[in-house]
């Protein structure tokens, strides 16, 4: 696990800094609590950079039975994002490039 390690520690000091974190394929969804575990799409402890959403990333290649069991065990927003998408967090909100499936609304 990261969190509690030198990784973290520093991962947190560029977030307070002003600086930016990207998560891209399985590793966005990781930095969510949830997350979305990719063996079987249950939710799992994520590591919490963004609290209180969930995101399936690579949605395209995701079968099925996994999305609608991400989407009934989801207990908050829910984002299916194909890998040709991003979904930005900014000090002014959330900004979306490309198309996803946004269940929910995303936090603020």
């Amino acid at each position: 696990m990261v969190k509690d390690t030198p990784v973290w520690e520093a991962l947190l000091a560029v977030l307070s800094s002003g600086g930016v974190v990207v998560g891209a394929g399985p590793s966005a969804s990781a930095l969510c609590d949830p997350m979305i575990d990719p063996r079987g799409g249950a939710l799992a402890l994520g590591l919490g950079l963004v609290k209180g959403l969930a995101l399936v990333s690579q949605s395209e290649s995701v079968t099925a039975d996994r999305q609608a069991r991400a989407r009934k065990l989801a207990n908050v927003p829910l984002v299916f994002m194909p890998s040709a998408s991003a979904l930005l967090r900014t000090d002014s909100g959330w900004e979306s490039i490309g198309a996803h499936e946004l269940v929910g609304t995303l936090p603020a």
